[in-house]
């Protein structure tokens, strides 16, 4: 199976350097506002903390900068790049009946329904006309054809 790392979004990117610059900001008034002394090794771990921290502000920064607006796929972890391709043919492959599926069928026959088609009702408006001698036999076979000749 093939592995994945993956960026996060822009907008997930701004969210967190903003988190992580509160944070330092949060901490640094707790130190500057209190008389607090710490132990060396405390001293050692808020030290790592905040280059930890600093990091990470860094790291979203960076994305945020240079990120193109959405999650991806930055690099194949897996031994086999034909593990990764098929991975990815197969998932663009599920997004695209996906999307296709969505679309209404341009072929699709219609449901069978009482109604009449349209050149129906218009033959039999015709045949109508020509019963009650209203057009002549050429005028109704002209016209039917026409009729015909539009399905």
């Amino acid at each position: 199976m093939a592995k994945y790392g993956v960026r996060p979004s822009r907008g997930l990117s701004v969210f967190g350097a903003l988190m992580g610059i509160g944070m330092l900001v949060v901490m640094g008034g707790f130190f500057a506002q209190s008389n607090f002394l710490l132990s060396g090794l405390a001293q050692g771990f808020v030290a790592l903390w905040v280059f930890g921290l600093l990091f990470a502000i860094g790291y979203h920064l960076y994305n945020a900068a240079t990120g193109d607006g959405h999650g991806q796929i930055i690099e194949n972890l897996s031994d086999s790049k034909d593990d990764a391709q098929r991975v990815l043919e197969n998932e663009f492959d599920a997004r695209r009946q996906t999307m296709l599926n969505s679309f209404p069928k341009a072929h699709a026959t219609p449901h069978p329904s009482s109604e009449k088609s349209d050149a129906e009702e218009r033959l039999e408006q015709l045949s109508n006309l020509k019963a009650k001698g209203l057009i002549s036999e050429e005028e109704y076979t002209s016209k039917r054809r026409e009729i015909i000749d539009q399905l």
